[in-house]
């Protein structure tokens, strides 16, 4: 087996059983459209050449993506930066039809055969330990440890060099930050250092799509409350931010106010 030195991402889907028990015409075609969207995503992707390194493996409700590590920092700062991009778009694409992931994204050692979908190795079990233990929610979290593997001292440093962010409205964003400016009140607990922020790619035609979808999960249970209340929180943060920006000022206070009622 040849060992790389890479990042994966274990991905993993809230309610998937649910799903596959349900007699539901609707939650079968949800099933389906999961995997449509995988499919999609995945071949979208690989078109693009900075993103022709990703390998992935999708086993029922569990996706795994692996790009390689390199010596140079530099190169592997764009290949998580393009691990994480590839990410985020497949949890937006699937939150706008109401299909919601949490997942790891953690580094080490990883044998991966795409065709045999056969996986195995440090950085695998990371990942998958990540997302078991620590992401709770919808949302998918990055090992503290890449930080210092990649010879940087804070994770805002980090955040900083993957949305190469050099103004503060300036950058990509690919990676939610946590301080979007000093008088900023955070809507949701930072618990953890570093998560996609998978909102990035949300769109004005689509945001009420994804509110719906919100609305439609937090009171479809009591146990999952919870989790799509931070989802909520977590988008009422990110909006607040996109109102400040020169060209926003206060457009998204409406949709602020609505998720604030939920």
């Amino acid at each position: 087996m040849d060992y790389k030195n890479s990042y994966v991402a274990f991905l993993d889907v809230l309610g998937f059983k649910k799903l596959v028990y349900s007699k539901s015409n609707d939650d079968k075609e949800k099933i389906k459209c999961y995997f449509e969207i995988i499919k999609n995503e995945i071949k979208t992707l690989k078109e693009i050449d900075s993103k022709k390194e990703i390998n992935y493996i999708v086993i029922s409700d569990s996706i795994i993506i692996t790009i390689e590590q390199n010596q140079d920092n530099d190169k592997s700062i764009d290949n998580l930066r393009q691990l994480c991009i590839a990410v985020g778009k497949i949890q937006y694409k699937l939150a706008l039809h109401d299909i919601w992931l949490r997942g790891g994204i953690s580094s080490g050692e990883t044998y991966i055969d795409s065709d045999e979908k056969q996986i195995v190795g440090a950085g695998y079990i990371n990942a998958y330990l990540l997302e078991e233990k620590h992401a709770m929610v919808p949302r998918v979290i990055i090992d503290n440890k890449i930080v210092y593997e990649l010879g940087l001292e804070s994770c805002d440093q980090l955040i900083s060099k993957i949305n190469k962010i050099e103004y503060f409205f300036e950058g990509e964003h690919y990676l939610f930050i946590w301080n979007w400016d000093s008088k900023n009140a955070i809507k949701i607990e930072q618990d953890i250092p570093l998560f996609v922020n998978y909102f990035y790619h949300i769109s004005d035609d689509e945001l009420m799509t994804i509110m719906n979808n919100i609305q439609e999960s937090i009171y479809a249970e009591i146990g999952l409350y919870k989790k799509f209340k931070w989802v909520a929180n977590y988008l009422i943060s990110y909006l607040e931010y996109l109102n400040r920006r020169p060209l926003c000022r206060a457009k998204y206070n409406n949709y602020i106010g609505l998720l604030k009622t939920l």
